[in-house]
């Protein structure tokens, strides 16, 4: 950690969010904060508990984390997103939480095309006795605007892969990290179970065990806050 003692903090966002159709109905990224969970836990056995006076840790999770979490949507969490990053003492993010990619821009009946209906959980349920078609659209990319307002917080993201070799997951985790400009990704093979971490240097460093990539972020952060 940087011998700079300003007050600083440390935001860890986990949970998968909504993206609602209807009240009955919606589509979603389903995670439930375990990754959120594992790293701040992490924090607690590494140097943060040495620096706590100037130092907070606040683990935020959606409602599909914890159903207290007033984060619900992907608009709650762009939302959350803008608050915390007028406070100057962010100091650094890790975006863990799994975002909702698409929402809806129409429904409409499969059966006479030319009937349609509004979107929002504001509205009637629908029946389900006949055949509906939703059109998806992609949703903002909401962690690009991090390093857009605030280039100062120190990133770190999360992408997933499957099947990957390790030279297309280094090849994937760059992309993904020189588009949303973060500080350190960890890219995640969730059908071998390999965990990479990515790092500004361009370097990148493949752990068996996910517990060492979790270690490995947490030490990142603190080194570099």
């Amino acid at each position: 950690m940087n011998d700079t003692k300003s007050p600083k903090t440390v935001i860890i966002i986990s949970g998968g969010t909504v993206s609602y159709i209807r009240p009955h109905f919606a589509v979603c990224a389903p995670a439930y904060g375990t990754v959120g969970n594992d790293i701040h836990r992490e924090f607690w056995t590494q140097d943060f508990h040495m620096h706590k006076d100037d130092l907070t840790l606040i683990n935020a999770q959606t409602k599909m984390a914890y159903k207290g979490s007033g984060i619900e949507t992907t608009e709650d969490l762009s939302n959350y997103i803008d608050h915390i990053m007028e406070d100057k003492k962010v100091a650094a993010i890790v975006m863990a939480a799994a975002v909702c990619d698409f929402h809806a821009e129409s429904i409409s009946s499969m059966k006479c095309t030319d009937v349609s209906w509004e979107i929002g959980k504001e509205y009637e349920r629908l029946k389900s006795n006949e055949k509906i078609a939703v059109g998806l659209v992609p949703s903002e990319k909401i962690v690009r605007k991090i390093k857009d307002n605030r280039p100062d917080i120190h990133l770190t993201t999360f992408k997933t892969v499957t099947n990957k070799t390790n030279s297309e997951m280094l090849e994937i985790g760059f992309g993904s990290m020189n588009a949303i400009r973060s500080d350190v990704t960890l890219i995640n093979d969730i059908a071998l179970r390999k965990n990479g971490i990515l790092t500004k240097s361009g370097s990148i460093t493949f752990y068996d065990h996910r517990h060492e990539a979790v270690s490995r972020i947490v030490k990142e952060v603190l080194k570099n806050i």
